[in-house]
């Protein structure tokens, strides 16, 4: 599903390209510069997804560390019950998980 949304976005990219290819002036301080219009545009579009990155990206090492700290957590007390002598349970896997709101037994 991934590679056909990634296909689909190459193709809508490539058409809008071929259709915008007008060359504009682009001025900044004395200077002008003829560029594409696709190419300003993908440009803006670029730097947009680099800006949002680097904003994402604190909230993805937070919670990175807050994962690392709770399999620690979890290590620490599977290692405790281990030493008192109890069996450690093995983690549930989410797919196999049954639902009591569903009617399923």
């Amino acid at each position: 599903m991934r590679k056909i949304i990634i296909t689909i976005f190459l193709v809508f990219t490539l058409v809008f390209i071929l259709q915008n290819n007008q060359t504009i002036p682009i001025t900044f301080i004395s200077w002008v510069f003829p560029l594409s219009l696709a190419l300003i545009i993908g440009a803006v579009l670029l730097i947009g997804i680099g800006i949002g990155g680097f904003l994402f990206l604190p909230s993805v090492v937070r919670q990175r560390l807050k994962l690392s700290q709770h399999h620690r957590e979890i290590m620490t007390l599977k290692q405790k019950v281990e030493d008192q002598g109890l069996s450690v349970p093995s983690s549930p896997n989410p797919s196999n998980r049954q639902d009591k709101d569903n009617g399923s037994v």
